[in-house]
């Protein structure tokens, strides 16, 4: 395994996302609607139940949790997607990468995607509602690490 032909195609995809600001703000943007979104809705509840009361917490945190594996997700799915539209598929079967090498590039860039909309999410979430995702514990990043390594393998 070659961790140039890694870097190459992990920088191939970071050149492609960093040169278009569409891309970029589609990244934020639906992740930071969300955590908005279902933050007011759990104040809401809060405010207006006694049954749900203390609930943000909860609520955003799993609504950051499950988005961290629904995007990275659709962002492993993307990747593999936009080579195709390409038509640079068969030319990465061509080059002398093996399947590993486009996996491991694929989940990086993934991860990165990931995180260029994930952390605006999570930095407007202490400001606005008083909860931060880092008070959960390691136990629970974890298990969501864990979760969405193991999707990895149902997909192949």
């Amino acid at each position: 395994m070659s961790y140039n032909r890694i870097l190459g195609l992990f920088l191939r995809h970071f050149f492609l996302i960093k040169g278009s600001l569409p891309r970029i703000l589609d990244l934020i943007y639906w992740p930071t609607i969300q955590i908005i979104l279902w933050g007011f809705i759990s104040k809401f509840f809060t405010v207006y139940s006694d049954y749900y009361n203390n609930t943000v917490g909860v609520i955003l945190s799993c609504a950051i949790l499950y988005d961290f594996l629904f995007r990275s997700s659709i962002s492993f799915n993307m990747l593999f997607l936009e080579e195709i539209w390409s038509r640079n598929f068969t030319n990465l079967f061509i080059a002398p990468l093996r399947i590993s090498e486009i996996i491991i590039s694929l989940v990086l860039t993934a991860l990165l995607r990931t995180l260029i909309g994930l952390v605006p999410a999570i930095l407007i979430t202490s400001p606005l509602f008083g909860i931060s995702i880092l008070d959960l514990g390691a136990i629970i990043w974890y298990i969501n690490f864990r979760s969405w390594y193991a999707s990895f393998f149902i997909i192949f």
